[in-house]
């Protein structure tokens, strides 16, 4: 076990070991079960969020009831409610779209409320809306325009990771976690260990 580790209560570590496995689970999903998933997300964060309303011009409230359903609606069959049908998401292309979430992930800030922590994860440690982009719109390298690709490159080269445009469990690895075997380790989110982080006032 590494010092890092070390200093983790147990309940820290068993949170981790959950996330991560879940991480992985749901990285393994077919497109339709993915799909699903996603939505289900979108949902609990909608209900955990009440007080952001559908096409209500914010990160977090266009991630919940525009992108993240218009995305599981490309990649399976699911139905959307009339508030989670956002025209104008729908019109834009799936690359369009992959920066728009980009974008939204990176400017909302964790937390753990249900729904939220699966889609407000760290994109480098393994983000649900990430992988279900990858599929509808694998990145391209060098593409300055796509914050996805731009945060995972820099985060690759800093790791030590190999990145091709495509989110792997591979990147969640890291150096000074190694030590727990291949697949194993984890980097943490900077709030990981916090019962309740709030939504930012006003994303």
């Amino acid at each position: 076990m590494s010092i890092f580790n070390a200093l983790l209560s147990p309940e820290a570590r068993a949170r981790i070991e959950q996330d991560r496995r879940e991480v992985l689970r749901l990285y393994g999903l077919g497109n339709a079960w993915l799909a699903a998933a996603l939505l289900a997300a979108a949902r609990e964060a909608q209900s955990a969020a009440p007080q952001l309303a559908p096409g209500e011009c914010t990160y977090n409230a266009r991630l919940i009831w525009g992108i993240v359903p218009e995305v599981a609606r490309r990649l399976g069959v699911v139905r959307l409610t009339t508030n989670e049908i956002d025209w104008e998401s729908r019109e834009l292309s799936d690359y369009e779209l992959r920066v728009r979430a980009g974008h939204a992930l990176k400017n909302i800030g964790y937390t753990i409320l249900p729904g939220w922590r699966m889609l407000s994860r760290d994109i480098g440690n393994g983000n649900v809306v990430v992988f279900a982009l990858d599929r509808l719109c694998p990145g391209r390298l060098g593409d300055r325009e796509d914050p996805i690709v731009r945060n995972l490159t820099e985060l690759a080269a800093c790791r030590g990771r190999p990145y091709d445009g495509i989110w792997t469990p591979a990147m969640n690895l890291s150096g000074e976690l190694d030590d727990q075997g291949e697949g194993e380790g984890l980097v943490l989110d900077a709030e990981e260990e916090c019962d309740v982080v709030p939504l930012r006032p006003g994303a």
